[in-house]
């Protein structure tokens, strides 16, 4: 049991990794757009760049490890993060910088695809997996929690590189941990069978309730990250708080997103999943319609930014995780393929959520409040046209 207890714990430690990449440097965004002399979108590319690397290691690097086990290939990963976190801090153009942010991407979709599934899986079964999973999401949702807090004390005592350095620390530690204290989990190597695993996937995909599942998800989590993208220079540039002031107000957005999975968790005692998507996503819809209106009235206004944007990602609580488990259990036979693929295709649906918010002007709350509104309105069509008719045909 205790070496049980120290997976989990290493897969957690993991895990974070991921929040901590993607958001600590939120904060920093207009001083790093000054300090490489370029624009608000050049440094919003660099996420767009990690998930293009990202997806590439979910789709590869997973069948891999099956072949020539967790271990190495984790460690791997862990090298490249911590090298590329080192060199962002060190990176002198925008160019060297969008380089290392897809490079370090592709090791955080490696990370990823072995630790949060495949360890776990391999170490535990039955109420021993779901306990261990639960702890392993609970980590998940920390880091994007945390990241921008830390962040914003870091640019205000240090400057942005120091973003960078504290996750090249942190992925220091977490390689120390997997070095000396994480056994191999993947005893028998399964070969690679590419065209075995491709039919699975054709199979899996005319599942319409799983791919609008999926696509959701990925919409869902899109929106979650683009409020980083777009809050930081607005609240900062638009409305003069410091960097210090959007860690502090990410983190109340993110207490929200925790709360209304909180929710959904004590309300499935008492009603179906499909009762709770169907209220989150009808909710939503008119809450996006709100935001456009008190947008329109506040364009420049820390309340009419930040009430909304909490409400909504409140109640998409009871619709991404709902949508996510009945889509799984709708495929009755290789569900670690189907999870795999669940991933892939979230990833990539939220690679062009964030891609979209470099192709549209925003200086004020009102384009950003319309890309939300569709957004939610998006979530809504897939609900009623892919996923609720092919669940209520099964």
């Amino acid at each position: 049991m205790l070496l049980k207890d120290h997976i989990t714990f290493i897969v957690v430690a993991i895990v974070l990794i991921l929040g901590l990449a993607n958001n600590i440097y939120a904060p920093s965004f207009p001083t790093m757009r000054d300090a490489f002399q370029t624009t608000d979108q050049s440094i919003q590319f660099a996420t767009v760049l990690y998930y293009v690397g990202y997806t590439l290691g979910v789709l590869f690097l997973g069948p891999i490890s099956d072949a020539f086990g967790r271990k190495k290939l984790l460690i791997t990963g862990l090298i490249f993060s911590f090298t590329t976190s080192l060199l962002c801090g060190f990176a002198r153009t925008i160019d060297m910088f969008l380089l290392l942010r897809g490079i370090q991407g592709l090791s955080g979709g490696s990370i990823i695809g072995i630790s949060f599934r495949a360890i776990l899986a391999d170490a535990f079964e039955g109420k021993d997996l779901s306990k261990a999973m639960s702890y392993t999401l609970a980590g998940y949702r920390v880091g994007p929690i945390m990241a921008p807090l830390i962040g914003g004390y870091l640019q205000m005592f240090f400057d942005w590189q120091a973003n960078f350095f504290f996750l090249a620390s942190y992925v220091a530690f977490v390689l120390y941990l997997v070095l000396f204290h994480l056994r191999e989990t993947q005893l028998k190597k399964i070969p690679m069978k590419w065209k075995k695993t491709m039919g699975s996937y054709k199979s899996i995909m005319s599942n319409r309730s799983f791919l609008g599942a999926a696509i959701c998800g990925g919409i869902l989590y899109g929106m979650l990250l683009i409020v980083n993208l777009f809050g930081s220079f607005y609240l900062q540039d638009e409305l003069g708080f410091r960097a210090v002031d959007f860690g502090h107000i990410a983190l109340v957005i993110a207490i929200f997103t925790i709360v209304g999975n909180i929710c959904n968790r004590h309300l499935l005692h008492r009603t179906s999943e499909l009762r709770l998507i169907f209220f989150g996503t009808v909710i939503n819809v008119f809450l996006a319609l709100i935001q456009v209106v008190v947008a329109w009235f506040f364009p420049k206004n820390m309340w009419s930014f930040l009430i909304p944007i909490c409400m909504i990602l409140l109640f998409s609580g009871f619709i991404s995780s709902n949508m996510a488990s009945h889509a799984i259990n709708s495929i009755p036979k290789v569900k670690g393929t189907a999870g795999a693929l669940q991933g892939l295709i979230t990833i990539t649906t939220t690679l062009l959520v964030t891609a979209t918010i470099l192709l549209i002007p925003m200086k004020t709350l009102l384009p950003f409040a319309c890309l939300y509104g569709a957004l939610n309105l998006c979530v809504f069509i897939l609900y009623k046209w892919m996923f609720l008719k092919e669940s209520s045909e099964q």
